[in-house]
């Protein structure tokens, strides 16, 4: 056996279980899903190359190396598609053409590499370190493949590291030089030494191992925030409040008529979630809100913290929510501050948006608009803008 062959088994292993936590995390959100399916490929590609630096014929290397095509040929694609999904570039995404754009490349080199002698010589090579197979006339192209997708995904890392929030900034920064640094070696080493005819070990799975890392150091470090329902103790007497479910109440009578409102649902059944311009401590004191989880809305960093620029992260905290609660009741109660950070249109349309997944999940919306202070006027323009 190979001493070499644990270059490939050992970040394997690690691919293979940060892709299930992740997935195990948030089974549903395709983020999650897009990156796990990026670890897999990776443990694809370094489990069959341990199996073929083993003392095997080179027949059954040549089956092995076979089968560990569709890992190292889509894991780029999988990346730059993580990128996108992180980069809030949802709009990119739904279009057949852009997944065609996608995905389209490494089926090509996929189907060079398993029909031709192209991308490499199909004769397996006995080097020091295991089998492998000589570099052809065009892999060069892989090279290139490889420098445009990485460049692509490293723009959208880059965007989220300037314009994100706070904890995203972190988390961009970490996952683009863990990837940096993996690309660079696996390259230098797999690619671009071999084509000059300098014969190195081929480390290129070893060298996966740092962007796994920093992704997972990023996850444990600077984790988004998990949104878990949690019931609150019932309460004996009856309910004051009936609400049908997907219905949504709009108020302007204050923040305490709102709070009561919820704090009555909460305590006959409903999952609560408030999205509140509050500290949490203050929310919980003064209402008695004591497990139902809280988004505070604030340009402070923090555990379940939004900005209050960041309505995407809102959006995605919302929609994880809803689809773990089983009957959901959400109040929110900063329309004010969104808008004065986004002007008057953009913060209706993050409510119209909140509103359309309560109603599409079933959920009841508690919606603490108006100040008591405000004109009939000003009451009616945000009425239909809200569109209620």
């Amino acid at each position: 056996m190979s001493i070499w062959a644990f270059s490939s088994l050992l970040p394997g292993i690690l691919h293979f279980v940060v892709g299930g936590y992740v997935l195990y995390q948030r089974p549903r959100q395709p983020l999650n899903v897009v990156f796990s399916l990026f670890a897999f490929s990776l443990f694809i590609w370094c489990i069959t190359e341990f199996v073929h630096r083993l003392d095997i014929t080179p027949h059954n290397a040549y089956l092995w190396m076979m089968f560990g095509g569709p890992g190292w040929s889509f894991s780029p694609a999988l990346y730059l598609h993580f990128a996108l999904l992180f980069a809030h570039r949802k709009r990119v995404l739904q279009t057949r053409l852009v997944y065609a754009l996608l995905y389209g490349p490494p089926v090509l080199l996929l189907s060079l590499f398993y029909g031709t002698d192209l991308i490499y010589h199909h004769a397996p090579v006995a080097m020091y370190f295991g089998y492998t197979l000589l570099p052809g006339q065009y892999a060069w192209l892989c090279i290139f493949y490889y420098l445009v997708v990485y460049v692509m995904g490293a723009y959208f890392l880059l965007d989220i590291a300037r314009k994100g929030g706070g904890i995203e900034k972190r988390q961009a920064r970490v996952v683009l030089s863990g990837v940096g640094l993996s690309l660079f070696f696996a390259m230098l080493t797999n690619m671009i030494l071999p084509v000059l005819h300098m014969p190195v070990p081929e480390l290129a799975t070893l060298f996966t191992a740092p962007a796994m890392i920093a992704v997972f150091y990023a996850i444990l470090k600077y984790q988004l925030f998990i949104i878990s329902p949690s019931m609150e103790t019932p309460h004996p007497t009856p309910p004051k409040y009936f609400l049908e479910r997907g219905c949504s109440l709009m108020l302007d009578e204050g923040e305490d008529k709102a709070y009561s409102i919820f704090f009555d649902q909460v305590t006959h059944g409903a999952q609560g979630l408030c999205i509140t311009k509050f500290p949490p401590e203050k929310v919980r004191k003064k209402y008695n809100i004591a497990k139902s989880p809280l988004i505070w809305l604030t340009f402070k960093d923090g555990v379940n913290t939004v900005s209050p620029r960041e309505f995407n992260r809102l959006e995605t905290a919302v929609t994880e929510f809803l689809l773990k609660a089983q009957d959901a009741c959400i109040l929110v109660d900063c329309f004010r501050e969104m808008e004065l950070v986004n002007g008057f249109e953009k913060a209706a349309g993050m409510i119209r948006k909140i509103d359309e997944r309560c109603q599409a999940a079933g959920a009841r919306l508690i919606i603490s608009l108006i100040p008591l202070n405000e004109t009939e006027d000003r009451k009616e323009q945000v009425r239909k803008a809200i569109g209620r």
